[in-house]
């Protein structure tokens, strides 16, 4: 048991207070709508839109399929990732459902961001 929570947090590249952080946090996950929204944003498709979250074409696709994302510790993590790397990379704003507004996504600056995600090809 020890040796598998402690290859899952090596795996979460983070501390263990990070991991276990993760597991409970409160910050809302993008829906399904949403991480397609941000993907159309950026003109990506499936396979490219997954480099960020360093999965594979099928597990984005998953992804956008479910009508709401209640995912198991390791899916959270893996949309958590794609979320901050969309919004700290490349100007992507998730605006979550607060009761007066929808929820949607949208770029944080007028213009689109400089695109430095290098092209992923498989050898």
């Amino acid at each position: 048991m020890t040796y598998v929570l402690f290859r899952t947090m090596l795996l979460y590249r983070g501390s263990a207070e990070a991991y276990f952080l993760a597991l409970r946090s409160p910050v809302p996950l993008p829906t399904a709508a949403m991480l397609r929204a941000a993907r159309a944003l950026l003109g990506w498709d499936q396979t490219r839109f997954g480099i960020l979250g360093g999965v594979g074409q099928r597990t984005v696709a998953r992804l956008e399929a479910e009508d709401q994302i209640e995912p198991d510790a390791r899916r959270r993590r893996t949309v958590m990732r794609i979320k901050e790397s969309l919004e700290s990379d490349f100007g992507i704003e998730f605006i979550f459902d607060d009761g007066a507004f929808g929820e949607g996504v949208r770029f944080r600056q007028s213009s689109r961001p400089t695109e430095h995600l290098p092209n992923h090809t498989e050898a």
